[in-house]
């Protein structure tokens, strides 16, 4: 396993494997890349016929890979590595060779951690009645306490301290607040869109509609900006907030979340 100290090395090696037919889940944008490099947290581990890299949340990595051929060598590859790995795999419902690949997975003892599903906003309409708080750094510790009541440590995404506090800084952390934080939203934008990347509010406090109150800040904010967000495909409960504001089921993506435990 060898460890990346800049943008410019993982491209290197990236572009050997950008052939047709390449199947990969590596879609992270280059400050994400840097912001791991920054921490010190991204491996890899390659061969003629795929590219596997590792970004270590302590006790397992996430994983990203480009795969051209050598199913056998790939998947031993992955279970070699010295953490536990978990793998998600965004792609289109008719994509055949990525469900074949992700098949082939599994009947390799990766196990399904999740499903999601995708939603999608086209956010045209203007305004609503709320005025937006944005987290501070103070607010850190009552995020990730939700964080660990409500994600799964593997299959949830959860953002380690150093992550929460650079979006915090970049005002992308959308609080509701009563003495202590109540419930959040994170969302990243570009010019052209949004994703919600985590939305959770306290057990004792979830069913009053706080998540709407959430969802709708975060619309006025990205006003015009069509939006998109992944959900459990079995949490019925989200989707119905989602759908509540505005949000329609995108038929054409699903993701697969896999893990392998050593």
């Amino acid at each position: 396993m060898e460890k990346i100290n800049s943008y410019k090395e993982l491209s290197g090696k990236i572009f050997k494997y950008l052939k047709k037919g390449i199947i990969t889940n590596f879609f992270a944008s280059q400050e994400s890349v840097e912001e791991a490099i920054f921490q010190e947290i991204l491996y890899v581990v390659e061969n003629d016929n795929f590219l596997i890299i590792c970004k270590d949340r302590g006790e397992f990595y996430i994983t990203y890979f480009y795969f051209l051929e050598d199913e056998e060598s790939f998947v031993s590859a992955l279970k070699n590595l010295d953490k536990k790995c978990v793998i998600e795999v965004a792609y289109r419902t008719q994509d055949i060779k990525t469900k074949l690949f992700l098949n082939m997975l599994k009947s390799n003892d990766f196990s399904i951690l999740t499903q999601r599903i995708r939603y999608k906003n086209d956010n045209e309409i203007i305004g609503n009645d709320f005025s937006v708080l944005l987290a501070t750094e103070q607010d850190v510790e009552d995020i990730e306490e939700i964080f660990n009541d409500n994600f799964n440590k593997y299959s949830g995404c959860i953002p380690n301290t150093y992550e929460i506090k650079k979006a915090i800084d970049e005002e992308r952390v959308i609080c509701l607040s009563q003495d202590k934080i109540l419930g959040f939203l994170i969302f990243s934008e570009n010019d052209k869109s949004a994703d919600i990347k985590h939305l959770a509010v306290r057990k004792e406090c979830q069913g009053k509609g706080l998540a709407k109150l959430l969802i709708m800040e975060m619309l006025a904010k990205v006003l015009f900006k069509k939006i998109y967000v992944w959900t459990g495909k079995d949490n019925i409960p989200a989707q119905k907030v989602y759908e509540s504001t505005g949000f329609v089921k995108d038929e054409e993506y699903e993701s697969l979340v896999l893990f392998w435990d050593k």
